[in-house]
């Protein structure tokens, strides 16, 4: 069975963090498998690196307000750790994805893409 994307929502600059400025960017995106992956890329102002990570999760729906999943997702007192961890394959197809068609244009939130 090939991986692919199948649809993703890109919520742009939603949260910055105290102290070093940073914004923080949530993505989720739907496989071909059936998971989800939310991917949060911080973008340190301060420096020169960037990091982006990717997680599982369950208690997303395509299109919601981002903050109702968010106080949703804290509510649940739901730990990442308790989470199965992504596979490579899944990662590596999220990454090149996200470089390649979100990264340049982050500031832009978008509605649901399908693929």
């Amino acid at each position: 069975m090939n991986l692919n994307i199948v649809r993703y929502k890109h919520y742009g600059g939603v949260m910055t963090t105290d102290g070093e400025p940073t914004i923080i960017y949530w993505t989720f995106f739907e496989l071909s498998n059936g998971k989800v992956i939310e991917t949060q890329y911080f973008d340190y102002k301060n420096g020169n690196w960037n990091d982006l990570y990717f997680y599982y999760t369950d208690c997303y729906t395509f299109g919601e307000d981002f903050f109702d999943w968010w106080n949703r997702y804290m509510a649940d007192d739901h730990e990442q750790d308790e989470m199965p961890k992504i596979t490579k394959a899944e990662e590596e197809l999220v990454e090149l994805f996200w470089y390649k068609n979100i990264e340049k244009k982050r500031e832009v939130a978008t509605e649901i893409v399908y693929l």
